[in-house]
């Protein structure tokens, strides 16, 4: 017992040198194009280090509506949607930056509002940024992934009875705490972006038989959408959204 007492220390010690020594840096291939990664010995998560450069990421091979527009693919059928959007993409943290935004290097959000065949308003917004590592240190404590990318696509079909119907997709988030598939959304400074994903609807989080969002549009889907400006000649987004 005595040998087990001094042994313990000495190993916990040993994991704690290890954890402090150097991570080799390997390629991580995220949408288009490898990103810088790094991965620490005996762990089997990536530790993805972003860059605001990395935020701009090649369009899926999709086409693109008119400025101000947006166009989603789901279930064969196609909806047109009214977009804003807001931004810089790359931040200059050298101007005058909101407190909210010290933390981001890059960030690109859009918004936007259409109709169903059946007449039905239907809503969505998506958001793309890049988190300074050494600013947002709460955002290690929670997910496994350690990288500072953060995507989320929501879509809301409001029924004849007024009620939100949502689905969505993102990363990372308490699905996919490890990040995997990122990035969701591809942005370009033109003020274009594309996804190709899945969506998942919010009835899934909910346990038990029932009809919650029964009417959310959930499945595969394509995105495509055109700014009504490049994304640095966008203001920066405010409220609630631009904090998560």
């Amino acid at each position: 017992m005595r040998m087990l007492r001094l042994f313990l220390p000495a190993l916990f010690g040993a994991l704690l040198v290890g954890c402090g020594s150097d991570q080799a840096e390997v390629d991580h291939v995220g949408g288009n194009g490898p990103v810088s990664a790094e991965t620490g010995a005996g762990s089997s998560d990536e530790i993805i280090h972003m860059s605001a450069e990395d935020g701009w990421v090649d369009l899926h091979d999709l086409s693109l509506p008119v400025a101000g527009k947006a166009w989603l693919d789901v279930d064969g059928d196609r909806i047109e949607f009214d977009i804003e959007c807001h931004g810089p993409g790359v931040i200059d943290h050298s101007g005058e930056v909101p407190a909210m935004m010290f933390s981001r290097l890059f960030n690109a959000q859009f918004n936007g509002e259409g109709a169903l065949a059946n007449g039905w308003r239907v809503t969505i917004s998506g958001s793309r940024r890049v988190v300074d590592e050494d600013e947002a240190r709460q955002d290690l404590n929670f997910y496994r992934y350690r990288g500072m990318d953060r995507v989320s696509l929501d879509l809301v079909v409001f029924d004849d009875e007024g009620l939100a119907n949502g689905s969505f997709q993102g990363g990372p988030n308490d699905r996919n705490r490890t990040g995997e598939g990122l990035p969701i959304l591809h942005v370009q400074p033109d003020g274009s972006f594309t996804a190709m994903t899945e969506l998942i609807s919010m009835a899934t989080m909910i346990p038990g038989t029932h009809e919650f969002h029964r009417y959310a549009l959930a499945g595969p889907i394509s995105l495509s959408g055109r700014c009504a400006a490049p994304w640095a000649e966008l203001p920066p987004p405010g409220g609630i959204s631009a904090i998560f």
